[in-house]
């Protein structure tokens, strides 16, 4: 298993998708009693953009394997990204029955649902408590912020939406999302000399 977590790992790294897909489909003839065939096939499906693709290969794994919470989780993601916000209500139920604690990745599809439902304020409660439990982790950490900023910038906050933009450009100076949300909270706090430091630095 371990050479082919290598193999798909470096096709899908230089976008060999065909090579990748072929990779995960043998892995989950293989072992069809691990979730990782399915979780592989619905990478490859985002990473040529195409997430309604994805959805198929994890229904799948789940007949399997059903209630398996990785999968689950997966699945509630490409459910929030393909807008089936029912589905992934229930998904989300199902997985908050696994544990007795949800974890931090959990709570923030929950949030992602709620913003997508324009539940800003809801959100903004759920990403505040949840923004302490994923600071060892750059990547939730840049979700929630984004999120954050969002939603602030929804409601008019606009003090906290630069806030939360300013922690991403903290963190990632040279990421395009941290300095495209901090562009945008420079606008709406009147700043536009500001504004457009930020889209120079993009560009």
């Amino acid at each position: 298993v371990c050479s082919s977590d290598l193999g798909f790992a470096m096709a899908l790294a230089n976008r060999r998708l065909d090579d990748a897909a072929r990779l995960a489909e043998r892995m989950q003839a293989l072992f069809p009693q691990l979730p990782d065939g399915g979780l592989r096939l619905a990478d490859v499906a985002l990473q040529k953009g195409d997430p309604q693709e994805a959805l198929p290969p994890l229904e799948q794994a789940l007949e399997r394997l059903p209630g398996n919470p990785t999968l689950l989780t997966a699945l509630a993601n490409v459910q929030l990204m393909t807008n089936r916000l029912a589905e992934a209500e229930e998904t989300l139920r199902s997985l908050r029955e696994k544990f007795e604690r949800t974890p931090p990745p959990v709570d923030l599809l929950e949030a992602r649902l709620l913003v997508a439902r324009r539940q800003w304020m809801p959100a903004v409660k759920k990403l505040d408590a949840l923004r302490p439990l994923v600071a060892q982790s750059v990547e939730l950490k840049r979700q929630v912020d984004l999120l954050l900023a969002e939603c602030h910038a929804r409601l008019g906050q606009v003090d906290e939406q630069l806030a939360a933009s300013q922690r991403m450009v903290g963190r990632e100076a040279a990421a395009l999302p941290a300095r495209l949300a901090t562009a945008a909270a420079f606008a709406a706090n009147g700043k536009p000399e500001k504004a457009l430091a930020e889209f120079e630095a993009i560009a």
